[in-house]
């Protein structure tokens, strides 16, 4: 009986309807947060704009500015934008996944498309439109002329970093990784990406200050008044590290559960990126494969270190720019293409770390579903290691039912 169970269980059938069925509570969970819970606070750094003059972060909130004096609501507008984002990058990684013949199933964790049903929108604000950002210049650089490609690549890379400067640390590695495979020169792969690289670093110099904290709160008053909703660009950069420090390593009452939480959100990343769709494929998985994936998704986690220690406290959202990032060049470019992309050495090297992680763990079907069950990734290190499971495939169930029978209890 017990064996009979455990077939069932590891079937890719049983794993597909539990994952439609969990998707539909992602689908609950997403209107949830919008009707009941959503963060202004968090959502509207988007509105962060230019009338204190050049800041990092305000090409966006100064398009939306623009257009309230068309007439439009920024708000909403920010939001549609957001979400038609949303919707492409699921549909392009709807697309790969068929294509491969990967189950759809496996899309719903956390640091992959199901990060909007189980955090809100408001928690991801421009990462979505940025990766869309990606997604076309990756995807052009398969179809275009070099030169031209070069000229459209930087325009919208300094676009995307306008948008939100991290862009940087995921986005310029990957564009600069193409270019040397056109190249086959370093130095000029580098030059290449020179007004890239003039836009971040414009960014970091102009990174606000009290006066221009306090213009764009005024300017934004009409339409997203939310209290100390930027109060970030009163502070130094230097402060800013400083405190993105403390919180992921030495918060005094919670600083182990918080780096056990963090590094379980990266292993985790790395494992089920590696060896999740190999167990659920109608099709084969080569070795090949598997590595150019794989070596893709470390690379992408290595070039954000800056986030994973003193710029960012959000972990969920570097998972998701490395693995999404990965996915978009993994499914773009051919299998030659992926395999050059990287030196040989990061190759071998990412192989030696896979073969010894799996010799470690085995990878099963059983494995992978008990992870997407009981293991998601933390949201931000406040949440320390209980966001691990709070946040995987079985905490957001429970939450979601829970909130919904609380819902029908007040009604009655």
């Amino acid at each position: 009986m017990k064996d009979k169970v455990l077939n069932i269980i590891k079937s890719i059938k049983f794993f597909n309807c539990w994952s439609l069925f969990y998707a539909v509570i992602l689908f609950i969970a997403a209107i949830y947060n919008y009707v009941y819970n959503f963060q202004y606070y968090s959502f509207a750094d988007v509105f962060i704009n230019y009338q204190g003059g050049f800041v990092r972060r305000g090409l966006m909130g100064e398009m939306l500015y623009r257009l309230h004096g068309l007439g439009f609501d920024p708000l909403h507008t920010a939001l549609l934008l957001c979400l038609v984002a949303y919707l492409t990058i699921v549909m392009f990684m709807v697309n790969g996944f068929k294509r491969r013949g990967y189950s759809l199933g496996l899309l719903c964790v956390s640091f992959l498309i199901g990060g909007v049903g189980i955090f809100g929108l408001s928690f991801f604000r421009r990462d979505f439109i940025e990766l869309c950002i990606l997604l076309i210049i990756v995807k052009s650089w398969t179809k275009m002329n070099f030169r031209l490609w070069l000229v459209l690549a930087n325009t919208l890379t300094v676009i995307a970093i306008l948008l939100h400067e991290p862009y940087a640390f995921y986005g310029l590695p990957i564009v600069m990784l193409l270019t040397y495979l056109r190249t086959y020169k370093l130095n000029k792969s580098l030059f290449c990406w020179i007004p890239s690289f003039a836009a971040f670093l414009l960014c970091l110099k102009y990174s606000g200050n009290t006066e221009v904290y306090a213009a764009i709160m005024q300017s934004i008053k009409p339409y997203a008044d939310y209290h100390n909703v930027i109060e970030f660009f009163t502070f130094d950069s230097l402060s800013v590290m400083r405190m993105h420090l403390h919180y992921n390593f030495f918060a005094i009452l919670n600083h182990l559960p918080t780096i056990i939480g963090s590094i379980g959100s990266i292993l985790v990343t790395l494992y089920y990126g590696a060896n999740a769709t190999s167990q659920y494929t109608r099709s084969y998985v080569s070795p090949q494969e598997r590595t150019n994936y794989f070596a893709l998704l470390s690379f992408l986690m290595l070039c954000q270190i800056p986030m994973f220690t003193i710029l960012s406290i959000d972990y969920t959202r570097t998972c998701i720019y490395a693995s999404i990032s990965a996915y978009i060049v993994f499914f773009c470019l051919d299998a030659e293409s992926c395999t050059k992309l990287l030196p040989r050495w990061y190759r071998n090297l990412a192989e030696s770390f896979l073969t010894a992680m799996n010799r470690i763990v085995p990878p099963t079907r059983l494995k992978i579903f008990a992870i997407a069950f009981f293991i998601g990734t933390v949201q931000q290190t406040s949440q320390s290691t209980l966001g691990l499971f709070r946040d995987s495939e079985f905490g957001n169930t429970f939450m979601v039912l829970y909130k919904m029978v609380r819902l029908l209890l007040a009604g009655c």
